[in-house]
């Protein structure tokens, strides 16, 4: 298993590509960054958008497990960074998890100051795509001016904190395909920087907008030392969606938590307790599932861990307000505009 470490530097982006390249034996040319067989295949590029506004783009494959560490440093005054999680199933011959389900539980965005130390695994046979990006206070409040108040609020609180300090956000579908278009256009032989600018702030921009226009202030805003851990038992979870309820203490054993400590966290990241939060992604996958038409709605009920048709079509109604059998006979998107 091979270990990355990097530091959060302001350095440019020729920097970050290079250093991290030496780090995967190989080189970037023009920012980017093709990985070298041995290790698996896929890329990494970095781009300077505007002045103290940049994107990097992850699509890539390993061959091998490879652990990452971001570092900081003291005297670096810190960005903040936007990360868009696109990231696909794993190998499925170790996970039976539909593939569908899996998109339902990776569609994230988290926003966080660079003065939070990080670390983390990427397993083999893990596809990762992640839309990355990273400005500066000032390019911040310059460019979102008329929310600059709130924005400062958040951007103190995210800065400088004892513990790590973070917002987790749910993007609608639309953004995640406008995320999968830029990924695609970043990686194009000749990109087109104005297809990329926009798209990339109207991705920023509607993801401050959810947090500006949130009734609940800063409630959005979570501090917790078990991000990584919370983060992981996701995961696991999402393997489970075909039991009745998550094992809980199993989730929390294997996350090296009391299963007190991980329920209590849990909330703390995804503003939820884990039973809502697993029932409304498994309605959600059902959901997703009714509208392809691909199976039966017993089929369906049964595939989520309803022993009873009649119980799967009960908590549907109440959290669509619909039965699942009249979900096409309507536009989905008025059905599911606030889902």
């Amino acid at each position: 298993m091979r270990l990355i470490t990097h530091s959060y530097m302001n350095n440019s982006v020729s920097h970050y590509m290079n250093s991290l390249a030496m780090q995967l034996d190989t080189l970037a040319i023009d920012n980017r960054i093709d990985i070298p067989c041995k290790f698996g295949n896929g890329f990494i590029k970095g781009m300077n958008i505007d002045e103290n506004f940049r994107l990097r783009c992850y699509e890539f494959k390993l061959n091998h497990d490879l652990a990452f560490k971001w570092l900081t440093e003291e005297e670096d005054e810190p960005n903040l960074k936007l990360v868009f999680f696109l990231d696909n199933t794993t190998d499925t011959t170790n996970n039976h998890a539909p593939v569908t389900q899996l998109h339902e539980m990776q569609r994230k965005a988290v926003l966080f100051s660079t003065d939070l130390p990080r670390s983390g695994l990427i397993p083999k046979n893990a596809s990762v795509k992640r839309l990355v990006f990273i400005f500066s206070k000032e390019w911040l409040h310059e460019n979102f001016s008329e929310a600059s108040d709130k924005i400062r609020e958040i951007v103190n609180r995210l800065v400088k904190n004892n513990q790590p300090t973070f917002i987790n956000e749910e993007m609608l579908e639309d953004h995640y395909r406008l995320a999968h278009e830029l990924i695609s256009e970043v990686n194009n032989d000749n990109p087109r920087m104005i297809q990329i600018k926009s798209k990339s702030l109207i991705l920023v921009n509607d993801f401050l907008e959810k947090i500006v226009s949130r009734d609940s202030g800063l409630g959005n805003i979570f501090q917790t030392k078990h991000y990584a851990e919370i983060i992981k038992a996701e995961k696991i979870l999402s393997d489970q969606y075909g039991k009745p309820c998550p094992d809980i203490n199993e989730v929390a054993a294997l996350c090296n938590m009391s299963a007190s400590s991980l329920q209590r966290n849990f909330k703390v990241v995804f503003g939820k307790c884990i039973q809502t939060y697993c029932l409304e992604k498994k309605l959600a996958l059902g959901k997703s599932m009714l509208m392809s038409r691909n199976k039966s709605i017993s089929e369906i009920a049964y595939d989520l861990g309803y022993d009873k048709v009649n119980s799967f079509s009960k908590a549907f109604k109440k959290q669509y307000g619909i039965l699942p059998r009249d979900v096409n006979k309507i536009k989905s998107d008025v059905l599911f505009l606030n889902s």
